[in-house]
């Protein structure tokens, strides 16, 4: 759905390398989340509107196939975890 190669997804899920903010927007519009809902879940950014879970909206979205749908989560979460601001 983003149209990038496996090897960047890999990469993406293993935390060498972080999505930009195109590919970030593409991956909520795939997800048919709000825009800046996956910054505000990171706690990148702060939202005056609840935010839905993500997880939970990858994992039960009936529209994506159960590997694809398992892969999503697994890249979310890395996503989260590796885009936390460095505490000094």
């Amino acid at each position: 759905m983003l149209h990038v190669p496996q090897t960047t997804i890999s990469r993406w899920e293993q935390g060498h390398v972080a999505l930009d903010v195109i590919q970030v927007f593409e991956l909520e519009q795939a997800l048919g989340l709000e825009a800046g809902t996956i910054l505000v879940a990171a706690g990148l950014t702060t939202g005056t509107r609840k935010v839905r879970d993500v997880g939970t909206a990858i994992l039960s979205d009936p529209n994506i196939d159960a590997p694809l749908r398992r892969d999503l989560h697994t890249l979310y979460e890395h996503y989260v975890r590796y885009s936390r601001p460095v505490r000094r």
